[in-house]
């Protein structure tokens, strides 16, 4: 996890991270080798290709847990095909899938007597963000290189502009609102609203036309004093 991230700020993130993936699994977590944030029931996790935007602000992002929820039934015969690209881990009721770098990879296991195979196509981080402005500024240039940014101020009552580059489209936005000691989510579809004074940060969530694949930007919008 990078350090440059103040903890608070990351504890917004996850809690975006966790709504956008789904409930965590504590027999999967306990197991893994980083606090995952996909968890997948290995019998509804359907042979295929999947893409993934590689996530370099919060690289826990990269990593799946597939698992069996009644710890009855093993996953065995677990096979990777490009040891560089992905890390694979092995427990009796589950197993982690690391994405380590961008690159092709497939994974193939057992389950109930079933083979399952999983083309993984992970890319390389871009900035999918053609226009990110909040008030009269457009922040959309700071997230070329990473796909964090604190604007270390509490940013309420201004518009929020939101238009992805050619290729891309805005799927959702998550806002984690801090009021009465107390974390509420609120999810947007528009591509234009105004924050509140409550409202700490962002996820923005964008969706690649072609591939399916979704990438975040988050903003640390600050915390009004």
């Amino acid at each position: 996890m990078s350090t440059a991230i103040p903890h608070r700020t990351m504890v917004a993130l996850r809690l975006a991270a966790v709504a956008i993936m789904g409930a965590v699994v504590a027999l999967a977590l306990a197991a893994s080798p980083a606090q995952a944030l996909t968890q997948t029931e290995a019998g509804t996790f359907k042979s295929g290709t999947h893409y993934v935007a590689l996530d370099p602000a919060i690289p826990d992002s990269n990593v799946y847990v597939v698992y069996d929820s009644d710890s009855k039934n093993k996953i065995t015969s677990v096979k990777n095909s490009n040891t560089k690209i992905t890390e694979v881990k092995k427990y009796p009721y589950s197993i982690t899938i690391h994405l380590k770098k961008a690159g092709t990879t497939t994974i193939k296991y057992k389950y109930k007597g079933k083979t399952y195979t999983h083309t993984f196509i992970a890319k390389k981080y871009v900035n999918p963000a053609k226009t990110l402005k909040i008030g009269s500024k457009n922040y959309a240039g700071k997230f070329k290189a990473m796909n964090y940014y604190d604007l270390k101020k509490a940013q309420p009552g201004k518009k929020v502009v939101l238009k992805a580059k050619n290729g891309w489209k805005l799927k959702e936005v998550i806002i984690n609102t801090y009021k009465n000691k107390q974390y509420i989510e609120k999810h947007k579809k528009a591509s234009s609203f105004t924050l509140t004074k409550y409202d700490e940060s962002m996820t923005v969530l964008w969706q690649h036309k072609k591939t399916g694949m979704v990438s975040c930007t988050y903003i640390a919008l600050g915390i009004n004093s």
